[in-house]
Parts: C-alpha cells; sequence; structure tokens
C-alpha cells in the first residue's frame, strides 16, 4: 500500500534536528514547570516563606533545573563551551523571557476581554507562555548554547 506523501514528508520534517531539539525544550520546560510551581507552593504553603521570597527561589530552581537538561539533553550536540560560562547568557534569556511573559499576559488579560471571564487570566497565561516559549528556544539555541568562550 502506497504511502502518503504528505504523510511521509511530515514524518522525515519530524526526525530532523531543530523539531527534536524544540521538543525537547518543551519537555524540558514543562519540568522546569513543575520544579517553579511545585517550589513555590512547597516554600508558600508548608514553610510560611513570603510570597515573592519563595517565588525568587523557585524562580531560581527552575532556571537551574533548565541549564541543566537543556545543556545535557537538548542542546548536547552543540554544547563545546564549559557549563558556567553558559549560565550567564542562559539565565539572562530567562529574565527577559519572565519580562516577556510578563508584558503578554498583562496586554492579553487587559486589552482582548480576557478579564471578563473568571479564567481568562489563564487563556493569557497559556497565550505568553507559547510565545515565550519559542523565544527562550530561538535565543537559547542561537546564542547561550552557540557561543564559544
Amino acid at each position: 500500500m502506497p504511502q502518503d506523501p504528505l504523510a511521509a514528508r511530515m514524518v522525515a520534517l519530524a526526525h530532523r534536528r531543530g523539531i527534536r531539539q524544540f521538543v525537547k525544550f518543551g519537555v524540558v520546560g514543562i519540568i522546569g514547570a513543575i520544579v517553579d510551581f511545585s517550589t513555590l507552593f512547597v516554600l508558600k504553603e508548608f514553610l510560611q516563606f513570603n510570597l515573592y521570597v519563595a517565588n525568587t527561589f523557585s524562580f531560581t530552581a527552575a532556571v537551574c533545573s533548565n541549564f541543566l537538561w537543556n545543556s545535557l539533553w537538548t542542546f548536547r550536540g552543540a554544547f563545546t563551551g564549559r557549563r558556567r560560562h553558559r549560565f550567564l547568557p542562559f539565565l539572562v534569556v530567562s529574565i527577559l523571557g519572565l519580562g516577556i511573559n510578563q508584558v503578554i499576559l498583562y496586554a492579553a488579560h487587559e486589552f482582548t476581554g480576557l478579564e471578563d471571564y473568571q479564567y481568562g487570566y489563564l487563556v493569557a497565561k497559556a497565550i505568553a507562555t507559547v510565545v515565550v516559549m519559542v523565544w527562550n528556544f530561538i535565543v537559547n539555541k542561537l546564542w547561550t548554547f552557540r557561543w564559544e568562550w
């Protein structure tokens, strides 16, 4: 039975390195989100940390987790420099991504009518998360994990 040419092209595209890296980057991002949210919850709810102190620790834990998994798994073939020299650019990209996330979240929630819905902020957060995931992948691939120090 002949294979559909479009399906064959889609399968070939899925095997390309960039697509695989993007999927791996997404998996690492999900792990990072779990680290971030669970650390925040434990510090705030069980250990009674101030919300902003807890958030600082949870963000830092997620950035460290993401850096480790991205350097060991997602970008391992392109990772030729020393890890400690890659962490600062990764942190800068992550902080800029957080800023972009906040701006998109605010704009999507406040200016699209989503604020009129009980869970509209979750839709706005999803939009921001997708945009920032693409931002983080592109900038980390082109800058953080490619630079030679």
